[in-house]
């Protein structure tokens, strides 16, 4: 009789456990802002929605031109960008898109527009889905010199890799840094 009751106490706490880590509240997501990587568990807020291009186009497009090109004259970057493709890191719900991007730093002096500094290169961009919302969370840019191409094949997907390598001919943007300067100028 007692060997019952110690097997039926047993099954009951082990019953009770796992009916606890079943129904275990789920906390939000967090960022380590310093390794832009994801924490803790996914919330129900978070669940990942279709991400296509035109979403991560759009997350891209919000991200503060500031962090890709600083302005060295005073005056306001513009940018335009290739997306070469993206990726999901579905139980992350990160999104990592891989982009070349052309930013210009325009003011103006006299009157006329003037161009500052500049950058042209490819970028891969960190984003995250959260509460329903896509937004970059970061972007990494490659080595100068020796280690570029090296560098991109490290950040980059294969696939894109070598086309970021051998660049993008900024010519084909129909929308340029500078025309977004002369209608916001």
């Amino acid at each position: 009789m007692r060997k019952i009751i110690l097997v039926l106490a047993v099954l009951i706490v082990a019953a009770t456990a796992v009916y606890a880590f079943i129904n275990k509240p789920q906390t939000d997501k967090t960022v380590d802002n310093e390794n832009k990587t994801p924490s803790g568990t996914q919330s129900e807020s978070s669940i990942p929605l279709p991400v296509t291009k035109a979403t991560v186009e759009e997350a891209i497009n919000k991200y503060p031109t500031t962090q890709l090109l600083k302005p060295e004259y005073g005056g306001k970057v513009f940018c335009s960008y290739y997306h070469y493709g993206f990726d999901e890191e579905k139980e992350k719900n990160m999104v990592y898109a891989y982009t070349w991007v052309y930013c210009e730093e325009y003011y103006k002096e006299g009157g006329n527009l003037k161009m500052g500094s500049g950058v042209s290169m490819p970028v891969k961009f960190a984003l995250e889905l959260q509460n329903g919302t896509l937004g970059v969370q970061g972007h990494e840019v490659p080595e100068d010199g020796e280690g570029y191409g090296a560098s991109i094949r490290k950040m980059f997907k294969a696939e894109y890799a070598t086309e970021a390598i051998n660049g993008y001919d900024v010519s084909k943007f129909k929308i340029t840094p500078k025309m977004q300067a002369e209608k916001t100028l």
